[in-house]
């Protein structure tokens, strides 16, 4: 695997983690407009969502910085 397709998977994984760490938080942004606010359901929901989407972004971020590494 080259360089470039490292950058490009990484690339990938950490746009997929910010999507699922913007989904936890619209999840909690919704249950605040509801009168009884978020539910303890939500609530681990967007727990479960940062830490997936903070470990896709992670994972991207470590891939894009082996393949700079690689390609000097």
């Amino acid at each position: 695997m080259n360089a470039h397709q490292l950058t490009l998977i990484g690339l990938g994984l950490a746009l997929a983690g910010a999507a699922v760490f913007a989904l936890g938080a619209l999840s909690i942004v919704s249950g605040n407009r509801d009168y009884s606010g978020p539910s303890d359901a939500a609530h681990r929901r967007e727990k479960v969502a940062y830490l997936i989407g903070s470990s896709l972004l992670f994972v991207g971020f470590a891939l894009q910085l082996w393949a700079a590494i690689v390609r000097r």
